[in-house]
């Protein structure tokens, strides 16, 4: 997990700042592709791996002023939870093409603002809410959808496997690695 590039900051001019969090990416696919408990315990890996290493060897003054329990463990299991709730309950709506892409980007905003809001309550920083969670949802929105396509192309190759089945072990596979 690269937690130097997990968060990636930007200050404005009135001296607020935001961070978009692309450690949410792997989260996100785990609850897309794997489901709602596997999504929750790769945001509960994701936000320890994250912790454990600021409280370690932390590389850089985030980590060691604003890496927390609440900010890390906490924010991306629910992270994960939400996501996969509300992606598994997009995923059996029935919902093909461009309605399923709004809504899975409708899950993305929500589950954005939702971290957003946690993160931000777990620490002191005067950070811009609404910037964090449409750049997280922006990211967010960009890989699940392509996870989508690919998944729905791997579907339609497979003839009849279901999407656990391709890519549970693919996935399993980078997590293991990462």
């Amino acid at each position: 997990v690269c937690t130097q590039w997990g968060y990636v900051g930007v200050q404005f001019a009135d001296g607020s700042s935001a961070y978009l969090v692309f450690l949410l990416v792997p989260v996100a696919l785990a609850a897309l592709l794997l489901g709602t408990l596997p999504g929750t315990c790769m945001g509960l890996f994701a936000g320890a791996v994250l912790y454990l290493h600021a409280a370690i060897v932390p590389l850089d003054y985030f980590e060691i002023t604003y890496v927390r329990l609440g900010t890390t463990v906490v924010s991306m299991t629910v992270f994960g939870l939400v996501m996969g709730v509300l992606l598994s309950l997009v995923l059996h709506s029935g919902r093909t093409g461009v309605r399923r892409a709004l809504l899975v980007s409708l899950v993305c905003l929500v589950s954005s603002w939702v971290y957003s809001v946690g993160f931000v309550a777990g620490t002191d920083i005067a950070a811009t809410i609404s910037f964090q969670t449409f750049g997280e949802a922006l990211v967010l929105i960009v890989f699940l959808l392509a996870a989508l396509w690919l998944a729905e192309r791997g579907l339609r190759k497979a003839g009849g496997a279901g999407l656990r089945d391709i890519f549970g072990a693919r996935l399993a596979t980078v997590v293991f690695v990462a």
